[in-house]
């Protein structure tokens, strides 16, 4: 579903074009493994990844990121630090009890879920602006595997410092990722 605004930003973004893909190429062999670009079109935007690279067969808690393709399936983003950005993905506000479930133990593994819960989890409402923007990847999720990893996001970095296993870029790019993307984009690593 296309998102409106009622802004002067809504001409530009309807005339853009959209890119149905996200390629995060990863840095020529021998350099550090965590950094990557995010080839946008003809645009190269600087990225950071899980301090050991990208790999085909992800682990729970290996700082590793997931090879593959991955649809982007919704966003978040933080309300009171941000105006919502200027995108045709469905994003929604994130809530102070926003969690996502890393538990192996738990039959929520991979999932969003509300606290106050039992099981370990990952808050996404954080005092760091990491989270301010985050994007979704359907990584492990039809089927889920337990320990094959969770909560794979696009989300924002401040200092390019490796993930968990996800993929950050800086706030304007953000901005410039969500105004250029269909809403069938897909994330190539």
């Amino acid at each position: 579903m296309f998102l409106t605004y009622a802004s002067s930003k809504t001409a530009s973004i309807k005339k853009s074009r959209k890119y149905r893909s996200l390629r995060v190429v990863r840095p020529t062999p021998g350099s550090t493994p965590s950094r990557g670009f995010i080839k946008l079109g003809s645009a190269s935007i600087a990225c950071v990844l899980g301090p050991a690279g990208a790999v085909w067969r992800k682990k729970e808690g290996d700082y590793a990121t997931p090879r593959g393709a991955f649809f982007l399936l919704f966003g978040r983003y933080r309300a009171d630090r941000l105006s919502k950005p200027v995108s045709l993905e469905k994003l929604a506000p994130i809530r102070q009890t926003d969690i996502w479930c890393d538990d192996l133990s738990s039959f929520r593994y991979n999932q969003p879920g509300t606290a106050p819960v039992r099981y370990r989890h990952e808050r996404l409402w954080r005092v760091a602006a990491v989270y301010d923007i985050t994007l979704m990847l359907d990584y492990n999720l039809r089927p889920r595997r337990l320990g094959r990893g969770s909560a794979i996001f696009l989300h924002l970095t401040e200092d390019y410092q490796p993930t968990a296993g996800c993929i950050a870029i800086k706030l304007n790019d953000m901005r410039r990722v969500l105004s250029q993307i269909s809403r069938a984009a897909i994330v190539k690593i």
